[in-house]
């Protein structure tokens, strides 16, 4: 038995260097991990589509932000702009950020509302073994007799760290 734990000691100061060097995984939320934390696509009507990304890494948080900014010129010609930017966060815009996803996933799976105008958002996240992914018409619709005023408060958040003015309603 004392040979075990010697062998074991042994083992695990022989490991320990190794495991010094390796990287400190980021938090999100309860789970320890680096990668996307969850995204957030909107595409509306009129004004674009956007996709917002939460990613942690060893330095932190960014958020990053792909889409197409639609808008109309002259005779209603249609210019599209892509963006693409990524967005560093602090501590408290971090925890901010996580704090409206936690309130997001509290959306109702059973809304049913729909129209032909409008915006599409779509939600996914995966954490430790568990993934959800789900799509609502325009949030901004009655968000909170809907059960999807988590979801609108996060986009509208995101949209608003863009220097790009997206327009997501």
């Amino acid at each position: 038995m004392i040979i075990k734990i010697d062998y074991l000691v042994a083992v695990g100061l022989l490991l320990a260097p190794a495991a010094s060097n390796a990287q400190t995984p980021a938090p999100v939320g309860s789970i320890e991990r680096y990668g996307e934390a969850f995204s957030l696509s909107i595409r509306t009507s009129f004004q674009g589509q956007f996709e917002f990304k939460l990613i942690g890494t060893s330095d932190g948080f960014t958020v990053t932000v792909e889409g197409t900014k639609i808008s109309y010129g002259k005779d209603d010609a249609e210019i599209s702009k892509k963006v693409s930017e990524t967005i560093h966060l602090d501590s408290d815009e971090t925890k901010k950020i996580l704090s409206l996803f936690k309130a997001a996933l509290l959306y109702n799976s059973l809304d049913d509302m729909g129209g032909l105008d409008g915006s599409t958002w779509c939600l996914k996240s995966e954490r430790v073994y568990s993934r959800t992914s789900a799509c609502f018409w325009s949030p901004d619709v009655e968000p909170e007799e809907r059960g999807l005023d988590g979801l609108y408060r996060l986009g509208v958040h995101l949209a608003s760290l863009s220097k790009n003015k997206l327009k997501i309603e």
